[in-house]
């Protein structure tokens, strides 16, 4: 019973929030007899399930929640906002008890003041007692979320035969180590390695998947939120959610939680203005609110967006000034970006005063700190009168990060890669170190920017620290400084743990990891450092030259990942489409109908090579992401990343590359990125919803040698004794028995066993047909 009593509460927690936010949107278009339905079946469940387990509170409020639902079904009753509300009631009390029976605790509030309220018929002149309603409740402001310690999570089933596969897999490689370890052969020795290693790599990556969740469980509450705020301050407000369907480690939901709900109620709060401020200004009397999340490479993006009045700067500089944040004779050099992230400094709001809603003591300084935690970033960008719009771009998943360890005296760390801008060296010409005040500055290549020593910071002055490195780290958008250490240990991905409350107290960590060592080895925490410091990077003063302080580093600039190239030749690629390096068996590699594949995990990836490959060994590989499409590069050598920062001139010829950059005279192509996808990403793109119908030629040929070759350019195929569900894009007449068939607002290409035909494309003419596919995509359709 216990297991059944388990399944029925991780069940329940799945549909509530969810269920909320269905209530909600109904109550926006109540002739969506769908949503209806959907919440029908939600308290149906509960009401039965809660029969069978005998929870008679969970079975009386869902069965008078199912009465109300099955009039409204009936059409015998009609619904209203005062209603709708009851039933949110009824279902936060429902969350409420669910809470408590996991717990194994009683919740004491009397279910009968919800149950009349929602049973109570709205009369002329009578209306509902919001008061009364929110005191039967218990909970006057705000939805019941709830937030149990839930450790459990639904895997499909083909992820898991997967990672059995991936265990199996393992399993061999070991037995392959023992039996060559037994014989001697320490000769095969390097290729078992590499087959193990490739192994732990995918389970590594399979079990990360394991993890993941759609973040349409974190937007889940977010309709029962808006409509709730928007009620107490009496705005009108519409939510518009974009991209539930985005998949994010299920840890890293939980904490952008608060963060998220955070930013809404500003939103709502301080951003939208009330109705009639919205009509004066010609505005629509109902405000908007979109929240979007997009997967970028191994990194999301949520973006936030109202409509309302934007943030009002002359009052957030009035506010800096009087706090000190910002001497008044700097405000003339700030940027309007620079002047809107002010807001994220402690205790800095425009709000004239902290309401119950937004403000709570939290301000947008500790939204940027819990960001930063999850080694991601925040940004605003706002406009007066038109509104405002929060970035929020965090990695995938918390439990595996990328990083460069480093070594200072003894001791060695990490730091998360996508922070590092680049790594140069203190003795070298360009970069010099200068002390100003009591501290001091990096000088480099005209501009400078804060240095920072580990040694200093963590009190290992000796002898054995000799800083010769400076590691150009950037903890937000826009902002950097120089992290001096000693050497470079090397890259690494970590599986990273929480540490404990003493040592994150420091604010200098992130996270632990245990690498092949057995040495605990901690991961900085950049901004933390930043901030431990004492560094004011957010009005750009460590980007200013020494000749005129107010200018910045020019935008040309290009952070780059740095490689010899397979022809041995000095190339760069744009470190925004890289999602990371990898190195792969030669074996895995195929030439296959021209072209250059790899097999990596159940994925096949183009390959592009600018040389010849190794027929064994390993190959490195870049892994490049335009958002939709993957590739992979091939590479000679290590990968570097640095700003690229000298002339660059672009080439006359379009192609590869892009041009070629100056860098502190050493030539480096600079790969073109729009080419590099062009070749892979065209044709199936622009004819991937488009529907072709075969009509005539022998069942064998038209099944066997031509569907292929249209599926080939990204169209879906029908035959001519097929129905088809939707209009036909093109028609493919096989043969010249087949001429004349009608198919309305469909252009035609004709084929025929004729090679001097003029009319017509030699059916066996691949190069002609492919580019007659090619161009009635990109025509759209028009013969």
């Amino acid at each position: 019973m216990d297991e059944i009593i388990a399944e029925f509460i991780s069940e329940t927690r799945d549909m509530l929030q969810h269920v909320s936010g269905e209530l909600v949107a109904w109550e926006r278009d109540p002739a969506d007899r769908t949503r209806l339905d959907e919440i029908f079946r939600f308290v149906h469940t509960v009401k039965g399930s809660s029969g069978f387990l005998d929870l008679p509170r969970h079975q009386r409020l869902s069965h008078a929640a199912e009465d109300v639902l099955s009039e409204l079904r009936a059409g015998s009753r009609e619904p209203d906002a005062a209603l709708v509300s009851a039933i949110l009631a009824i279902i936060d009390r429902i969350g409420e008890l669910t809470e408590a029976l996991d717990k194994g605790e009683e919740i004491d509030a009397d279910d009968e003041p919800l149950i009349a309220e929602l049973t109570q018929e709205k009369t002329p002149g009578r209306q509902r007692s919001t008061a009364s309603l929110d005191e039967a409740a218990g909970a006057p402001s705000e939805p019941s979320v709830p937030r149990g310690p839930v450790r459990s999570i639904r895997v499909p089933v083909e992820l898991l035969d997967q990672l059995m596969a991936g265990v199996s897999d393992l399993v061999l490689s070991r037995n392959e180590f023992a039996r060559r370890f037994a014989a001697g052969d320490n000769d095969g020795l390097d290729l078992a390695f590499e087959r193990l290693s490739s192994s732990i790599t995918d389970l590594r990556d399979r079990i990360s998947w394991t993890r993941m969740q759609r973040i349409e469980s974190l937007f889940a509450a977010l309709p029962r939120l808006v409509r709730d705020i928007s009620g107490q301050l009496g705005k009108s407000v519409a939510l518009d959610i974009d991209g539930s369907d985005v998949e994010l480690d299920r840890e890293m939901i939980e904490m952008l939680r608060d963060p998220l709900t955070h930013i809404v109620r500003n939103a709502i709060d301080h951003g939208i203005e009330s109705e009639d401020v919205r009509l004066a200004a010609e505005k629509l009397p109902e405000g908007r609110l979109s929240v979007a999340a997009r997967q970028t490479g191994n990194r999301i993006e949520i973006v936030i967006s109202d409509d309302g009045a934007g943030i009002d700067r002359a009052k957030l500089l009035e506010k800096a000034v009087a706090a000190g944040v910002v001497a008044e004779s700097d405000i003339a050099n700030l940027s309007d970006a620079e002047r809107d992230d002010l807001i994220f400094h402690p205790g800095l709001t425009t709000a004239e005063k902290v309401s119950e809603i937004s403000g709570r003591g939290v301000g947008m300084d500790v939204v940027r700190t819990n960001v930063e935690r999850l080694g991601g970033t925040i940004s605003v960008e706002s406009l007066a009168g038109i509104g405002t719009t929060f970035r929020l771009n965090v990695p995938l998943t918390l439990t595996i990060i990328p990083s460069l360890v480093v070594g200072c005296g003894e001791e060695i760390y990490a730091i998360p890669r996508p922070m590092i801008g680049e790594i140069v060296s203190l003795a070298s010409d360009h970069a010099q170190v200068q002390r100003v005040g009591g501290g001091e500055l990096l000088m480099m290549r005209g501009a400078h920017m804060p240095l920072v020593r580990l040694s200093g910071l963590f009190g290992e002055e000796s002898p054995s620290c000799d800083e010769r490195f400076a590691v150009i780290v950037s903890p937000r958008k826009g902002e950097r400084y120089a992290l001096a250490l000693d050497r470079t240990v090397g890259h690494e991905d970590l599986v990273v743990k929480p540490l404990a409350p003493v040592v994150m107290a420091t604010g200098m960590f992130a996270g632990s990891a245990l690498p092949d060592t057995g040495l605990p080895l901690l991961l900085l925490d950049i901004a933390g450092i930043a901030d431990k410091a004492g560094l004011r990077l957010n009005l750009k003063a460590g980007e200013a030259t020494s000749e005129d302080p107010a200018r910045v580093v020019s935008r040309s600039d290009i952070q780059a990942l740095v490689f010899d190239d397979c022809d041995q030749v000095r190339r760069a690629v744009r470190i925004g489409i890289v999602d990371r390096v990898i190195k792969v068996e030669a074996q895995h590699v195929r030439n296959r109908a021209g072209q250059l594949h790899l097999t990596l995990g159940g994925e096949i990836l183009p390959v592009i090579a600018a040389g010849p490959l190794p027929e064994s060994g390993t190959i490195t590989m870049l892994r490049l992401t335009d958002g939709e499409t993957d590739i992979a590069y091939a590479i000679g050598g290590p990968a570097d990343i640095a700003t690229l920062d000298g002339a660059f001139r672009p080439v006359r010829e379009p192609g590869r590359i892009a041009g070629i950059v100056n860098q502190d005279d050493v030539p480096i192509e600079l790969l073109n990125s729009h080419d590099l996808f062009a070749e892979f990403a065209g044709r199936s793109a622009e004819a991937a919803s488009k529907l072709c119908r075969i009509v005539g030629g022998g069942d064998h040929w038209r099944e066997e040698i031509l569907r292929p070759l249209v599926e080939m350019a990204g169209y879906r195929v029908v035959f001519d004794d097929e129905e088809a569900d939707e209009p036909v894009d093109l028609v493919i007449e096989a043969n010249a028995d087949t001429i004349g068939f009608d198919e309305a607002a469909a252009a035609v290409l004709r084929l025929s066993d004729d090679r001097s035909s003029n009319d017509a494309v030699f059916r066996y003419d691949r190069e002609a047909i492919s580019d007659a596919l090619d161009r009635h995509a990109r025509a759209g359709g028009q013969s």
